[in-house]
């Protein structure tokens, strides 16, 4: 078979966004660092929003890159959570999808 065709996982991108600085952008950045063993990024506002209290430049949200390895491991993290052995086409499958982030089982702390 032509290694070209079958799919693979080039990246997964983790983002939260919480809308706002202070305690919960911590929480959410520690969150994601034990889930990812990443150091995330902050992610700023691009401009003033006052019907939801957003400013212009304060950090709103956190984002990662996952590559490679990480990324797959990544992606059979909740499966492994819930014991269930899953295969990896599967995963591929999903994660091509537009509603990957819906299909994958929600993390628990």
């Amino acid at each position: 078979m032509n290694a070209s065709l079958v799919p693979r996982v080039d990246k997964v991108v983790v983002h939260i966004g919480v809308g706002e600085s202070g305690q919960r952008l911590v929480n959410a950045e520690t969150i994601m660092q034990t889930i990812t063993k990443q150091q995330p990024v902050r992610s700023i506002a691009k401009k003033t929003l006052p019907n939801f209290g957003i400013k212009k430049n304060e950090p709103i949200g956190a984002k990662l890159t996952l590559r490679g390895k990480a990324a797959e491991e990544f992606l059979t993290l909740p499966s492994r959570q819930l014991g269930v052995a899953s295969r990896k086409a599967s995963l591929i499958s999903r994660a091509t999808s537009p509603s990957a982030l819906r299909s994958i089982p929600t993390f628990r702390a």
